[in-house]
């Protein structure tokens, strides 16, 4: 995979990799705005383990990308991670009728847990003589069991989380690839994972909105008040 991104993007010049990079800082901006919007206007509430979690583990991705020489393409990285705290501060402040302890699960918790863990070996990798790539496939695994909380609750409540944004969220990492300096897995591994991933959150929402009616999901909030 490296030496097929090298082959497609390598011998951009400097001034597309900046444009591609700001490209996809703008699609990041783009739908985290519209998803915190939504969630000021109550229309949205999306679980904030998740989003703190995310933002743990992008923060050690944009970290690793740094490390290895991304270039102008870890803005893309820097900007989610900022937006992933900010998206589940506003979870948490907006959600009509708040977040109670019974909404959460075990399995939420050790989500964040296992960013939190993801973080802390980061911080400490050159003392355990950790590589950037072993950080980045760290950050990369745990970021996929950070979904599990989502998945969870858009399996009664499908409408909480914002089609929209993640479709923003997939979106962008497609130029943040492209304006990567060097392409290696600790730079390109968890940026495409993310790309993937909330491609098929996407599809998981749309299926779970069909199956599950606006009026089931009004009883199932009434159930969980």
């Amino acid at each position: 995979m490296s030496e097929l991104l090298t082959y497609w993007f390598g011998a951009l010049s400097s001034e597309s990799k900046t444009a591609y990079s700001l490209l996809g800082v703008g699609i990041a901006l783009l739908g985290y705005g519209w998803t915190i919007y939504r969630t000021w206007l109550g229309r949205s509430a999306p679980n904030p383990m998740s989003w703190v979690g995310f933002g743990l583990l992008t923060g050690v991705g944009a970290l690793v990308q740094h490390e290895t020489g991304a270039g102008v393409g870890a803005w893309t990285m820097d900007v989610t991670a900022l937006a992933c705290f900010l998206q589940g501060g506003a979870s948490l402040l907006w959600k009509p009728g708040g977040w109670h302890w019974s909404d959460f699960e075990r399995k939420d918790y050790a989500a964040v847990a296992a960013g939190a863990i993801c973080t802390l070996v980061y911080l400490f990798s050159a003392k355990l003589s950790l590589a950037p790539t072993a950080s980045a496939v760290l950050a990369t695994v745990a970021d996929l069991l950070l979904y599990y909380p989502a998945i969870r609750t858009s399996w009664r409540f499908p409408r909480s989380e914002n089609a929209f944004g993640y479709a923003m969220q997939s979106a962008k990492n497609a130029p943040a690839i492209a304006a990567l300096d060097t392409y290696a897995p600790a730079t390109w591994l968890y940026p495409m994972m993310l790309l993937v991933m909330n491609a098929a959150m996407i599809a998981y929402f749309m299926a779970r909105r069909v199956f599950v009616s606006v009026e089931q999901e009004g009883l199932n909030k009434a159930r969980a008040a």
